[in-house]
């Protein structure tokens, strides 16, 4: 038995020749087709990924801008509840603080002070809204809040008309 790469002292005709140089040719014009076509299947792939990608980011960029509009909207309802239910807006406290940090307004009912305020607990996640209370008028002054409860940003209306007459009727 020979041994791959031996001569076999077989002759090759012109005509095999040729049909070799096609073979090779067609498989390099071959090889060539597949190329471009992966090519332009890997363009139209990063085409598709890009247009997601775009598409994924409008869709969070639409979410994050309703949250924030839902958010204001339930807070500026808090607010307006409590005034409507008697309690009153206290601008001359905290100032400096909310100046600084963008704080909202403290509302003073019956001896009993409250700030509406928002809290992430994880990056990423749906802000909640707080209510922030106190009974002592010196530490309203100046901002500290002891009692706090969270509530989801997006609760309903009649769900926040519910938790400011609990607020302003429980102990602290």
């Amino acid at each position: 038995m020979k041994k791959s790469g031996e001569n076999t002292g077989k002759k090759r005709t012109a005509l095999e020749i040729v049909g070799i140089i096609a073979i090779i040719s067609s498989s390099v014009f071959l090889a060539r087709d597949i190329y471009e076509l992966i090519s332009k299947y890997k363009k139209s792939r990063s085409d598709i990924n890009e247009a997601a990608r775009k598409q994924i980011s409008s869709k969070k960029q639409r979410r994050a801008e309703m949250v924030k509009n839902t958010l204001e909207h339930n807070m500026n309802l808090f607010e307006e509840r409590m005034l409507a239910h008697g309690a009153v807006m206290r601008d001359d406290f905290d100032v400096e603080n909310r100046e600084k940090f963008g704080m909202r307004s403290i509302y003073e009912y019956q001896d009993k002070f409250f700030r509406i305020g928002t809290l992430v607990f994880d990056e990423g996640e749906d802000p909640y809204i707080i209510v922030n209370a106190i009974d002592n008028e010196r530490y309203a002054r100046i901002g500290i809040m002891e009692e706090i409860e969270a509530y989801p940003y997006d609760m309903p209306e009649a769900r926040i008309d519910e938790v400011v007459k609990e607020y302003l009727e429980s102990e602290l």
